[in-house]
């Protein structure tokens, strides 16, 4: 079964979700990079974005690397808290980053997991 929402978004596009605090108790509205293209289920996989770049494993998102949107704070990419996603889930679009920076982030992501 597809879902008219997979379109809605693609790899790249800057996102607003609810995302629960790892205790369970709680959780607030977060902004996520998109990484990877949604399924036909609309699930895709995302990178969290802080406002805090003294975590490890982060990337500076400056302003101009988006290509479109903006985002309120200085704002950096946790390469290593990925997330899965649905469509359904998501609040809001704030924007989209250039082509080569989801790459570099996408490569920060595997450098910060291990993946080949």
């Amino acid at each position: 079964m597809t879902n008219s929402s997979s379109s809605r978004f693609e790899a790249g596009d800057i996102i607003e979700i609810y995302m629960p605090f790892a205790d369970g108790e709680g959780g607030k509205k977060r902004p996520v990079l998109i990484v990877s293209t949604p399924d036909s289920r609309a699930d895709f996989l995302a990178l969290s974005i802080s406002s805090a770049g003294h975590h490890p494993n982060t990337l500076s998102l400056p302003i101009h690397e988006l290509a479109s949107g903006r985002l309120s704070k200085a704002s950096f990419i946790r390469a290593d808290k990925v997330i899965p996603v649905n469509a359904e889930a998501v609040s809001q679009l704030f924007g989209r980053v250039k082509p080569a920076f989801l790459d570099k982030a996408r490569k920060q992501m595997c450098a910060a997991l291990g993946c080949r």
